[in-house]
């Protein structure tokens, strides 16, 4: 990846990996703290939790995003009280099966510019399945996933952008 030198350092994984779930606590915790709009937590909107697993799963690896993804829900769950219980463990299902959307398109197509607006909304599909199983939460599966995407539309748009400056990075630095 991008960031290899990282990992040649005796401590690199776990730098970035800590890196990384500093990046994933804090983002949501400043978002947090801007109110929300007719109900909606701006960690709803906003999309927080999800720039810096994307950007270690393009820059670093996918095995760092992986690592800080699966800690980091239920770290902002211990140290700043959100999100509740139940959506912890859905954003932690959906945090993977983002970075793991996120790694293997980008090995697949490394130029597309859709990644992560694209690895959202499988994240958003897995947790409508696993609702539709186990409902953790109090909405009907339908409504969440709904919800959920139109909601989101300025963090998907962040995401966007992430991934087409990023595309654009990689490119015009030759990086692979």
């Amino acid at each position: 990846m991008y960031l290899t030198a990282v990992q040649k350092h005796k401590y690199g994984q776990i730098s970035a990996v800590m890196a990384t779930l500093v990046a994933m606590i804090i983002l949501p915790f400043l978002v947090h703290l801007i109110p929300p709009i007719n109900g909606v937590p701006m960690g709803a909107r906003l999309l927080p939790l999800f720039y810096a697993p994307f950007l270690a799963a393009i820059l670093i690896n996918g095995r760092t995003a992986l690592l800080a993804g699966l800690l980091a829900p239920t770290l902002n769950y211990l140290i700043i009280g959100q999100p509740t219980l139940e959506l912890t463990f859905l954003l932690t299902i959906e945090v993977i099966v983002f970075t793991v959307a996120v790694t293997l398109m980008y090995h697949k197509w490394p130029n597309l510019v859709l990644i992560a607006p694209l690895a959202y909304l499988a994240a958003k599909i897995a947790s409508f399945l696993l609702l539709a199983i186990w409902p953790l939460i109090p909405a009907p599966p339908w409504n969440y996933l709904a919800s959920s995407i139109s909601n989101a539309w300025p963090g998907i748009l962040i995401l966007l952008i992430l991934n087409i400056i990023l595309v654009q990075h990689v490119n015009r630095h030759n990086v692979t």
